[in-house]
């Protein structure tokens, strides 16, 4: 059983069994059933907004994705685009021509 379905059956209004012994059945911890991630709707945008320019322009490097982002009035700087072009790279396939 995933984390996902175990979290779904707690019931935080149980009349007999308490948060806690419920999580110690389930064997989660406790104070991930408390826990909301945080959503920031600012860094997804960018996030899109990169990945569009990336996609469209694969042979870019971050210096060039940071320019078009300029020219779109978004201001970050080149390390975080080089971040996520490093996260990005180690999921894709590049395929690598054979010079025998």
């Amino acid at each position: 059983m995933s984390y996902k379905e175990k979290s779904g059956l707690i019931e935080r209004n149980h009349p007999e069994i308490n948060l806690s012994r419920q999580t110690d059945l389930m064997g989660i911890s406790r104070s991930s059933i408390y826990y909301q991630p945080v959503v920031n709707q600012e860094k997804i945008e960018i996030q899109n907004a990169i990945d569009k320019i990336y996609t469209d322009y694969p042979f870019y490097g971050s210096r060039k994705i940071k320019k078009e982002l300029e020219n779109h009035q978004i201001k970050i700087s080149r390390g975080y685009v080089q971040n996520l072009s490093e996260i990005w790279e180690s999921s894709r396939f590049i395929p690598i021509k054979n010079w025998d």
